[in-house]
């Protein structure tokens, strides 16, 4: 009786080995199967099916677990990996906690300095917003012979400076659209601008009856004139707008009669 239950008892240890290594096998081929796209062959299915008795369902089943054993793997490491790990965030929480409160201390000193700062330069913009607005206002109550005169230099001024900075600016714009044919809808357009700013640079041709503007032979030799007198305009109007503010700004101090 004895011999009989131990033979049975040997029995199932063998069929057991033989279905977890039937298991580790299945295990195996789950993750490369994963590691491959994670799409089972037909003989895949029927290795399953033959050793394990798994149909289809079930083998899915295993391949969503398997797909995320995989990925946690590479995560989770080998024992050294996670040793050496753990042995670096022992040191890293070693320096922490003995270099950490060094530099909170710096960065809350630092952090009262900048707030320092930052209120002075506040409170300093502050006060020349309220200065400026104070001159401002002094400037509207200066006496009336102060602003007359200032309104008769602006005038002045106008008149003299401003019309030639706004002659050359008409003049600019004037250069810029003969040199600027792709801002017209049409050619003929453009050719009409060019015509305004230089008559002989262009010409008139009739074709059945029908006339057009064409560039006439001596737009060649035009429009280097051109080119040049553009050039020329643009090197006087910056000097002459800042001629402009300097003076204007020499006026208006006129207007500091309380301010000073």
């Amino acid at each position: 009786m004895a011999i009989a239950e131990n033979q049975t008892e040997s029995f199932a240890k063998d069929v057991n080995a033989d279905f977890y290594e039937e298991l580790e096998t299945a295990d195996a081929l789950l993750l490369s199967i994963v590691a491959d796209g994670g799409k089972p062959t037909y003989a895949h299915y029927t290795y399953f099916a033959q050793h394990l008795g798994w149909d289809q369902t079930t083998v899915k089943e295993k391949l969503r677990r398997a797909s995320q054993v995989a990925s946690l793997l590479p995560i989770a490491g080998n024992p050294s990996d996670r040793a050496a790990a753990a042995k670096e965030a022992a040191a890293a929480a070693e320096v922490f906690a003995k270099e950490g409160p060094k530099l909170q201390a710096k960065i809350t000193e630092l952090q009262s300095k900048l707030d320092a700062f930052d209120r002075d330069a506040r409170l300093s913009a502050k006060r020349c917003e309220e200065q400026n607005l104070a001159v401002s206002r002094l400037r509207e109550f200066a006496p009336e012979h102060i602003r007359r005169y200032v309104n008769d230099q602006r005038q002045f001024l106008n008149g003299t400076i401003r019309r030639q900075i706004a002659d050359i600016e008409g003049r600019i714009n004037e250069l810029e659209c003969v040199f600027s044919p792709s801002k017209y809808p049409t050619e003929q357009d453009h050719l009409q601008t060019v015509r305004r700013c230089r008559r002989d640079a262009v010409q008139t041709v009739v074709n059945n009856k029908a006339s057009h503007l064409i560039l006439s032979s001596a737009w060649p030799s035009i429009r280097v004139e051109l080119e040049t007198e553009l050039a020329s305009l643009r090197e006087q109007l910056e000097p002459l707008q800042s001629q402009y503010d300097h003076e204007l700004a020499k006026i208006e101090t006129e207007l500091n009669y309380y301010a000073g």
